[in-house]
């Protein structure tokens, strides 16, 4: 016995069931697609001057291009609660630091590059080097 009688039947009949499963894999597909707004964290984390911290340039040495700072501490935006001292570190400038525009004593606001901010070597590379207030 003959369960179709026409094959036009099954042959639509299967055409749709292949249609019904791209149109399912494609919207399984769109569910789980990233969309623009979420993007990568850690590519928004790494942008330049994430960090912002103050100091108290203690020397400069241009020949290392370096500079040392003291009383290091974080930005108010760049933390929260009590501002604390994390004592002396060594600052690798940007190319477009001036040496002249900083001498020892002077405040300065420094943005940092998170990715090279050493809390056990007490070394960090700055974006930006900025005279602060006194």
């Amino acid at each position: 016995m003959n369960i179709f009688k026409n094959n036009n039947l099954l042959l639509v009949g299967s055409t749709i069931l292949i249609v019904l499963a791209i149109a399912l894999v494609a919207i399984l597909n769109r569910a789980n697609a990233p969309t623009a707004t979420t993007g990568d964290v850690r590519a928004r984390a790494a942008t330049a001057k994430t960090l912002q911290v103050n100091a108290t340039v203690a020397s400069l040495e241009e020949t290392r291009g370096i500079v040392i700072v003291t009383n290091l501490y974080f930005a108010d935006v760049s933390r929260s609660g009590d501002a604390k001292d994390l004592g002396s570190w060594i600052v690798t400038p940007p190319a477009t630091f001036s040496w002249g525009s900083v001498v020892p004593g002077d405040p300065v606001v420094i943005g940092v590059d998170a990715a090279s901010f050493l809390v056990a070597k007490h070394t960090l590379t700055a974006v930006s080097v900025v005279p602060g207030t006194k």
